[in-house]
């Protein structure tokens, strides 16, 4: 949720104990810290107003961005790898720098405190959807053999 009440699930296979300190966790916010089994994907992916955060230090790329796009779920990514190009060439998204945390605050900041930037965001998502989605691919690539089968 956006504003001063929100609530955070730290979800990784590898994230490391030390990195989640219990004592700065308020009383608005509720943390998990375990792998998220796949049957729970679709309940956490369907939270409103939810956000996915990845601070990949190095990645060629996320599993976890297809369906954030698949479910309208906003990102918060490094850039690193290959996420940018996952994300729509950088159009979806807010951006961090690896290995900074103030980078990484102002960006999950961005969507907490800009409703209508969220709000966006998930127009953005659901049309990118549409333009990935198997039929459009097939229907662009089929017009482009055709269009060179005249040449």
């Amino acid at each position: 949720q956006t504003g001063e009440s929100w609530v955070k699930c730290i979800a990784s296979e590898c994230v490391e104990e030390r990195a989640f300190d219990e004592s700065n966790k308020n009383d608005l916010a509720a943390s998990s810290l375990r792998y998220i089994k796949d049957e729970e994907i679709g309940t956490l992916f369907s939270i409103e107003n939810s956000i996915i955060v990845l601070p990949y230090k190095d990645a060629t790329q996320s599993g976890v961005i297809p369906v954030a796009i698949d479910f309208n779920v906003p990102v918060v990514a490094t850039n690193t790898g290959g996420l940018v190009e996952q994300l729509d060439n950088g159009n979806l998204g807010v951006f961090a720098n690896p290995d900074d945390e103030n980078s990484l605050v102002h960006a999950i900041l961005k969507y907490i405190r800009d409703e209508e930037f969220l709000k966006q965001q998930k127009i953005k998502m659901n049309e990118f959807k549409k333009e990935i989605q198997w039929s459009q691919i097939t229907e662009k690539l089929l017009s482009e053999i055709d269009n060179r089968e005249s040449y």
